[in-house]
């Protein structure tokens, strides 16, 4: 079953069959028109991270979408969303583009894709991620497999070119861009489940959990909502920033698969 933020396309809640949520949400979210929310699938678009007197991961995720097109059978559910031409402020961005994200569900299994046309008849770049939040039994407990070996930037640190070694695992902040094209599993013990997420057009993973201090200063966050969560986050950052000529388009796809342990 799956659950959207009003006049978005917002990924609030995903249950699949036999589990329980998937998707972490703030008891302290904030739904309401023009305001991010903390929790589910937020889409950073058409830049990731902080930029200089403009919206924090662009202006796709506080933003109107439109519905269009919604098919349901009794074993899949599909729909995909448009965002509205009024979010194309060009004092925010100066470009003309067609941003439009489907979410399909099959069973156990989601795919989104976040699919982004160049209308305009100029090149420009972009950066982008699924913001994905997990929800999970407890960060002490869980840990994250795939990123083996892989080159990182630590965010918290400020430091290029480390290695991770080993499964991630959880004692303190962590914000990390992995540069991997790869899969990636979340094996939560107290939940009795693993979380695969698998990816396409995207160069970096993201893994953030903003531990007990940072989620005591987050104002839309319970102070103890770092244990119930993580994001793992499907993403083309500024190391990896995409260039679309006129008329071409990008996609960046991420599925999320459930098993039981």
């Amino acid at each position: 079953m799956l659950s959207f933020a009003p006049s978005s396309s917002h990924l609030l809640s995903w249950v699949p069959a036999n589990h329980s949520e998937v998707l972490f949400l703030s008891e302290k979210a904030i739904i309401e028109n023009g305001k991010a929310i903390r929790g589910g699938v937020p889409i950073c678009w058409p830049w990731f991270g902080n930029k200089d007197g403009l919206p924090s991961h662009g202006f796709a995720r506080t933003n109107s979408w439109e519905i269009i097109e919604k098919n349901q059978t009794t074993s899949s559910t599909k729909i995909s969303f448009q965002l509205s031409e009024a979010a194309f402020d060009p004092s925010i961005w100066d470009e003309k583009a067609e941003l439009i994200f489907s979410v399909e569900e099959e069973d156990n299994r989601l795919i989104m894709n976040l699919i982004t046309k160049n209308t305009s008849s100029r090149t420009f770049e972009f950066t982008q991620a699924l913001h994905s939040y997990f929800n999970i039994g407890n960060i002490n407990n869980i840990n994250i497999t795939g990123l083996e070996d892989a080159s990182y930037f630590d965010k918290v640190n400020q430091t290029a070119n480390n290695i991770q070694e080993g499964p991630i695992s959880f004692n303190n902040e962590t914000d990390r861009i992995y540069q991997s094209m790869g899969s990636c599993t979340l094996i939560d013990p107290d939940r009795k489940r693993k979380i695969k997420v698998s990816k396409a057009g995207s160069y970096s993973t993201v893994i953030w959990n903003p531990w007990k201090t940072k989620s005591v200063e987050i104002k839309d966050m319970a102070d103890d909502g770092y244990l119930s969560m993580v994001c793992i986050e499907a993403a083309n950052t500024a190391f990896d920033s995409i260039s679309l000529t006129p008329g071409s388009s990008h996609v960046l796809s991420q599925i999320i698969e459930i098993e039981a342990i």
